[in-house]
């Protein structure tokens, strides 16, 4: 799975928790998966904020997935024309489906992440 920017790195970063744990980009792998163990839904949510730009945070949530191994990058880029949200929809051999946000906040010195984990149950034929 290619990354979103080489030689970027996460040195410096904060975050504020928004919803679950204390997420950030170098937890929310580990949180997904228990929220989505945790429940019955088809579908499960998780956002945080980071005092860093859109840039850095992207770079270091791609490079999540690419640790995981079995995600697959299907699709990426900026979703508006200012190129202040970046979009990725990331696929798992293992079923689920992940729909990422990143939204660069004011002044560019934070970003403010989605992210929807998509499961393989509850779905129709499933």
């Amino acid at each position: 799975m290619p990354a979103c920017s080489p030689g970027l790195d996460g040195a410096g970063a904060e975050d504020e928790q928004t919803q679950g744990g204390r997420a950030a980009s170098a937890t929310f792998m580990e949180e997904l998966a228990e929220l989505a163990e945790a429940t019955e839904e088809a579908e499960v949510s998780m956002s945080w904020e980071e005092r860093r730009g859109l840039v850095d945070v992207a770079g270091d949530v791609l490079r999540a997935y690419e640790e995981a191994e079995t995600a697959r990058l299907a699709t990426s880029g900026f979703v508006d024309l200012k190129g202040n949200i970046w979009g990725a929809v990331i696929e798992d051999e293992r079923g689920w489906v992940d729909v990422v946000t990143v939204m660069e906040g004011a002044g560019s010195a934070s970003s403010h992440v989605r992210i929807i984990r998509m499961l393989p149950r509850g779905w129709e034929g499933s």
